[in-house]
């Protein structure tokens, strides 16, 4: 009855003592005068009785004297409390309207949550100052619920900056949108979003994603490693064993059965093993390390981590190759190639057998080239993404050109590798499969092998 008093006292010509009203009021309401309170007392009656299904931006006020009606003695008493309670009154009414906000149109903002309050905010019977007031009070009112509302909102009406939308995480972080709803549909990162409103913004946690690019850009991925080192892959993992790189976990960005490696680390390496070439001219007769690695038919062994131990004890002597090429390996050379033929092979470690070779490290594997590895894949003769287990497997059922070659010439017997598989062909053994249109043959390496210990007449 109180409430309901106040309010038919706002409007009662024959009212007592007016101080006596203004002393129930809150300071920031006591500063308006009567007739300011009254229409805001009346605003507030049309925001409770607003429908939801209102969606007009102004608040649905009486036109006509029989429409007055819905202003029962009820909603009178509820909107004089709310001046009587404030703040505290206008935060209890928000929060009713709060609850229903999934009847009103819209997926999310402080117009689905507050609509009707939102409107009385700009209602223009009432004066700037009580305007203000109200918009003031539904900011603080979004704070306050920011936390455990379930509805998305603007930057403005967020308790936390951890989360943000999905479009301004792109421009922040420099990757695609498509990426980021992915790591969030995967459950890689947090986030949130209106139930059943497909066409809400999708908010995210800035931290995590934060942490996801920070590994990116701290990593380096295996592949990168490589180029930089000029060393395969599949041997980096020996090297991180021993201390002279450092993993990284694989994030929700990688591939699967991607490796990272921290990029400081690759860089020490680098710095190191420049510290340690010796100035001036190569010598005569030097070779890169890559090339003699490749010379030396060390491509299914692991001499990288004894050569960058002789390298940086000072055993190795090393000399910078200016040039094109930069990786590590490549860019520095030895005296001579028996410099790594004479290292302990004892000391070579395994490389890594769950690597997947790209056709350009498959070929220096099997001592071809990258196009002969692709015609291998398209006979299917070989996978096309091989391991280490399926390159051994392929060099020890068969064997190429090239390589009978090489072999023939260590036996003293020095032929044209055009001329090989006529001389094949004369002792019985016949190619598997021909290549590139009689242009390369692979053959079966057990026959080739017999007949090469057998000697050449």
């Amino acid at each position: 009855m109180e409430a309901l008093r106040f309010a038919s006292d706002l409007i009662d010509p024959e009212r007592g003592d007016i101080q006596q009203l203004y002393d129930r009021l809150h300071p920031d309401l006591a500063s308006f005068d009567a007739a300011d309170l009254f229409e805001l007392m009346v605003a507030t009656s049309c925001a409770l009785t607003t429908s939801a299904s209102w969606e007009a931006t102004t608040l649905d006020r009486p036109s006509r004297q029989e429409e007055y009606v819905r202003f029962t003695p009820e909603i009178l008493s509820r909107a004089g409390r709310v001046l009587l309670d404030w703040p505290e009154g206008f935060h209890k009414i928000a929060a009713e309207m709060r609850e229903s906000a999934t009847r009103r149109g819209g997926h999310f903002g402080v117009r689905k949550e507050l609509g009707p309050l939102v409107a009385l905010s700009m209602d223009a019977h009432l004066v700037p100052g009580i305007q203000r007031l109200v918009k003031q009070r539904i900011k603080l009112d979004m704070s306050l619920t920011s936390s455990v509302a379930p509805i998305v909102r603007r930057a403005e009406h967020r308790h936390s900056p951890d989360f943000i939308p999905i479009q301004q995480a792109a421009q922040e972080y420099g990757l695609s949108r498509r990426r980021i709803s992915r790591l969030a549909k995967r459950g890689s990162i947090l986030s949130i979003r209106v139930s059943n409103a497909e066409k809400a913004p999708v908010l995210v946690g800035s931290r995590e994603l934060a942490k996801i690019v920070g590994s990116q850009v701290l990593g380096m991925p295996s592949q990168s490693v490589a180029v930089e080192l000029g060393i395969p892959r599949a041997c980096l993992g020996s090297l991180a064993d021993v201390g002279y790189l450092a993993r990284l976990t694989p994030g929700p960005l990688a591939q699967p059965g991607a490796e990272f490696y921290l990029k400081d680390s690759v860089d020490q390496l680098r710095r190191q093993c420049e510290a340690m070439a010796i100035g001036g001219a190569r010598p005569e007769g030097g070779v890169r390390i890559t090339k003699a690695v490749n010379r030396l038919g060390l491509a299914d062994a692991n001499p990288w981590p004894r050569i960058i131990e002789r390298i940086l004890s000072g055993e190795l002597k090393i000399w910078r190759v200016e040039g094109r090429l930069t990786a590590l390996m490549t860019s520095f050379a030895v005296k001579d190639v028996h410099e790594l033929a004479l290292q302990d092979s004892s000391e070579e470690r395994r490389i890594d057998e769950d690597v997947v070779f790209t056709q350009a490290e498959a070929a220096g594997f099997l001592k071809t080239t990258s196009v002969r590895v692709n015609q291998l894949v398209k006979l299917g003769l070989l996978s096309a993404k091989p391991t280490a287990s399926d390159l051994r497997e392929f060099a020890g059922t068969f064997v190429l050109t090239a390589e009978i070659t090489d072999q023939l010439a260590s036996k003293g017997r020095r032929l044209r590798w055009r001329d090989v598989p006529s001389l094949l062909r004369d002792s019985g053994i016949e190619p598997i499969v021909a290549m590139d249109g009689n242009l390369g043959f692979v053959w079966p390496r057990a026959e080739v092998a017999d007949f090469i210990e057998r000697g050449i007449g």
